[in-house]
């Protein structure tokens, strides 16, 4: 049975139930870890069809569901079966308890993520009082979310992005305007860090702090994510045979654009520790740490650069 209805069809809690089953069956196509929550993704796009806040919803679950609501239930239902994610259905995604705009240019932010904001905002409250403004640059900023979240916690820092990205630089735009004042943020197009150049040459002082949520997958991570009609960035996700050729890239030029003794703060994936604190340590930088997510995955790294001998 399909979600359609009308006031004499379907109840909500049944209209519930049969997306729950349907998406739950389409996760023996979709790719690995991308269907884990049937009932909630349903919930979810209930809740956005209706325009029920979750708690009424749940709490109205005898009530029929109106012809006009099931319509839109009925195309979200299929969209999430076929592949596609909440987020992008719904074009929002929450991070750090705001509200993103994403699109099919941009990452959807995950809660992982949150782990290089953590850091990044610990570094800035332990710098003294050398700098009443210090620098922080979000490489690879996608929905720039890990910018504009910095940027509010810690307003007095001086924030700007960059990505590869034309079309992803309009939604961190549009995020800035939403959730920052006017041109809080300077944001730059540009691969790696090569924006850094450009910023300079505008009188912006080096960053004393470089995040970078990269690609990292390898190129065979990435096929099979593409043989399931992954939807998210080929720029964003692909680095190369190792998942490491972005990271290599980013680590050099980090090494020459940021401020002495700055640091870089890079997410990786769970088994690029050991081979991602090498390539920082053969670029220059010291005081290496690996930190974990909450799943206990190891997920960031944070390099300071060494000091000139």
């Amino acid at each position: 049975m399909n979600v359609s209805g009308g006031p004499s069809g379907h109840s909500l809690r049944d209209a519930l139930l049969a997306a729950r089953a349907r998406i739950e069956a389409s996760a023996a196509n979709a790719a690995p870890g991308s269907c884990e929550t049937p009932y909630l993704d349903a919930v979810i796009l209930l809740s956005d069809a209706t325009g029920y806040p979750k708690e009424r919803l749940l709490a109205s679950l005898s009530e029929p569901l109106v012809a006009s609501h099931a319509a839109r239930f009925e195309s979200l239902v299929r969209a999430r079966c076929s592949g596609r994610p909440i987020s992008y259905l719904l074009g929002r995604k929450e991070f750090y308890g705001r509200t993103f705009a994403v699109s099919e240019a941009t990452l959807v932010p995950r809660p992982e993520t949150e782990l290089l904001v953590e850091l990044a905002l610990s570094l800035l409250d332990g710098i003294d009082g050398a700098t009443d403004a210090p620098h922080l640059h979000d490489c690879c900023t996608g929905s720039g979310c890990i910018a504009i979240t910095i940027k509010a916690e810690r307003p007095n820092t001086v924030v700007s992005a960059s990505d590869i990205s034309a079309s992803a630089l309009e939604v961190a735009l549009a995020n800035a305007r939403s959730l920052l004042a006017d041109d809080a943020i300077r944001f730059e197009q540009g691969g790696d860090l090569e924006a850094l150049g450009a910023l300079g040459r505008e009188g912006l002082e080096p960053p004393i702090i470089v995040t970078a949520n990269p690609p990292y997958l390898t190129d065979n991570e990435y096929a099979a994510l593409a043989a399931c009609n992954w939807p998210e960035p080929r720029v964003a996700l692909e680095a190369g045979p190792d998942g490491l050729s972005v990271i290599r890239t980013l680590a050099t030029q980090a090494a020459r654009h940021v401020a002495p003794s700055g640091w870089l703060i890079t997410e990786i994936g769970a088994t690029q520790a050991g081979r991602v604190s090498e390539i920082l340590y053969e670029a220059g930088f010291a005081e290496i740490s690996i930190h974990q997510d909450l799943s206990g995955r190891d997920r960031a790294c944070m390099a300071r650069l060494a000091s000139a001998s």
